[in-house]
């Protein structure tokens, strides 16, 4: 039989046994694995890998919606990636240390998807602390937050960074209430201080121009 690899992640044991079953239970997926990732120092996530059978085109969100129906939230993997194949050892069984690296695969979108692109600075702010925070750049802003590997401790940096940046208070509940760029950026424009925000968005607006200008230097 199998023998089950129980990890720690945040406080909660985890059986990464139990998360492969109900992975294998998906009727797209044809071979599964769940690894724990340590990508960023100190931020260790759960990765799910799956291979789709014949003519089927998992999506990562659908997958993760089939796990959130038997599996409590600590156990949904931050990432799922679908592969054509997982690599397998001599003796036929799933090579955990042949799989790719998280930067290998963030920066592809699954099936071709389009990137839904910032469309005014303030999108364009946020996008890149969501970058910052999630160390990815194939960010659209009508991707959910905790759909790209987002959790509740990315949660509480990402608004740490929000406020630093627009220079304005914000409710940390906020980013739930709206977890795509595009919805919490409408949601701060019909906001009352929405003239004190443009200011602050202005200003790190100017630093990013300045950062490119350095960078094309540089280059």
């Amino acid at each position: 039989g199998r023998i089950d690899h129980q990890v720690k992640i945040r406080g909660y044991r985890i059986e990464l046994g139990e998360i492969e079953a109900r992975l294998g239970q998906h009727p797209d997926v044809r071979e599964c694995v769940v690894v724990v990732r340590e990508e960023t120092p100190g931020d260790q996530q759960l990765v799910g890998f799956v291979s789709p059978k014949d003519g089927a085109n998992p999506q990562p969100s659908e997958i993760k919606d089939h796990l959130r129906v038997n599996l409590p939230d600590p156990m949904i993997p931050g990432h799922i990636v679908v592969l054509a194949d997982l690599p397998h050892t001599p003796n036929g069984k799933i090579d955990r240390n042949g799989l790719p690296t998280l930067a290998s695969v963030l920066g592809q979108r699954d099936g071709g998807a389009v990137v839904a692109d910032a469309e005014n600075d303030l999108e364009r702010t946020v996008l890149e602390i969501w970058r910052e925070t999630l160390g990815m750049q194939a960010i659209g802003v009508d991707d959910n937050f905790f759909d790209i590997g987002g959790h509740s401790l990315l949660v509480v940096r990402m608004h740490r960074r929000l406020k630093e940046v627009l220079e304005r208070p914000i409710a940390l509940t906020e980013l739930y209430r709206y977890p795509t760029i595009r919805s919490f950026a409408g949601s701060l424009t019909s906001d009352a201080g929405s003239a004190a925000l443009q200011k602050g968005v202005d200003r790190a607006s100017r630093r990013r121009e300045s950062l490119e200008r350095r960078r094309a230097r540089a280059n």
